[in-house]
């Protein structure tokens, strides 16, 4: 066992693929962040329920001084500047002790380089060292303090499903129901703890009910709150970028070329309607959120002009063909939220 006093946080090396890469002078980015969403419940007024959302890793940033090694940058361009088919990779950040023994690691899975910044060159009598960034994408940071050499390793024990049996109930490791009988989980699937996305966007919506907003963009801006407070992420749902006008957001999905007119009962969809044949309507666009129950009724929480002004509420029918007439737009497009 290394001497506490002896580790110092520059002494690390980066691998990837178990080979070392290069001598970085920085790195940044190893963290990791579960998203928390609250849900009021009725008659609990002290405090309020939290429950676990998705986790999220930011990408790794290493810094080094330029040398005539490019395997990192050549790695970047293969991946993101030619058209060939993206390699990821497994590797680790080591930390040393002063005398070169290694005391801990930190292993990350299925990388790739997704941003890379040349050095800033200024004519000066300065002595600064020309330096690189590169930034790398990965799905998932472990620590390790084995200090044996990385090598990615899958318990088996953990494994829920084999190849062949499909009428199985999977789920992954947030406890939402899977068909892929590969997922690892390490809970008990008899007991998951679900909880839908149609009742965490009702829960959400329900908190934000009455808020007036002025801003042009205000419908997409409003459901992008509601979808991060019940712990998903706007940007799966064309949604990460509320500059944009919801003309802008449907013609990203028209260019998906993938069919958004269906839904299902008990599920909750982010949606987009546009050519409105109302004479309100002509030449508009409209966003919300539309959640479903088991009999097909449902609830549009959106936020709209009415006469106090732009208010976020909820409309109910009796099916999602009621809701379409009474919208009257001529396309509308569902994107499940899961």
């Amino acid at each position: 066992m290394s001497d506490d006093s002896k580790l110092r946080a520059y002494l690390f090396t980066v691998e990837i693929d178990g080979i070392e890469t290069a001598r970085f002078q920085k790195c940044e980015g190893l963290e990791a962040e579960t998203y928390v969403y609250e849900v009021e419940e009725g008659g609990l007024n002290h405090t309020t329920r939290k429950f676990r959302g998705r986790t999220r890793f930011p990408n790794l940033i290493l810094e080094k001084g330029i040398t005539e090694n490019d395997s990192l940058f050549n790695w970047f361009k293969e991946t993101c500047l030619e058209n060939k088919k993206l390699e990821r990779k497994n590797g680790s950040v080591a930390l040393k002790d002063t005398e070169g023994n290694e005391v801990k690691r930190w292993n990350f899975f299925r990388a790739f380089p997704c941003r890379w910044i040349g050095p800033k060159l200024v004519t000066n009598l300065g002595s600064d060292f020309a330096v690189e960034r590169i930034e790398i994408a990965h799905e998932g940071v472990e620590v390790d303090n084995d200090s044996e050499p990385f090598e990615l390793k899958i318990d088996t024990s953990k494994w829920i499903a084999q190849v062949g049996i499909s009428d199985m109930p999977f789920f992954d490791n947030y406890g939402n129901p899977s068909s892929d009988p590969y997922v690892v989980t390490g809970q008990n699937i008899g007991e998951p703890d679900v909880i839908p996305a149609s009742t965490k966007i009702t829960d959400a919506a329900e908190n934000h009910l009455g808020e007036d907003y002025y801003d042009s963009n205000s419908c997409d801006e409003w459901a992008t709150k509601v979808i991060k407070e019940a712990g998903y992420y706007p940007e799966d749902y064309q949604l990460e970028n509320t500059d944009q006008t919801v003309k802008q957001h449907i013609n990203a999905l028209q260019a998906t070329g993938a069919d958004y007119s269906q839904t299902s009962d008990n599920s909750a969809y982010v949606v987009f309607m546009g050519d409105g044949t109302k004479p309100y309507t002509i030449g508009h666009e409209h966003a919300g959120l539309l959640v479903t129950d088991s009999s097909g009724k449902v609830s549009f929480y959106h936020s709209s002009a009415n006469n106090e002004g732009t208010v976020s509420m909820v409309e109910t029918y009796d099916s999602v063909s009621e809701f379409q007439n009474d919208f009257a737009y001529s396309s509308f497009y569902y994107q499940e939220i899961n």
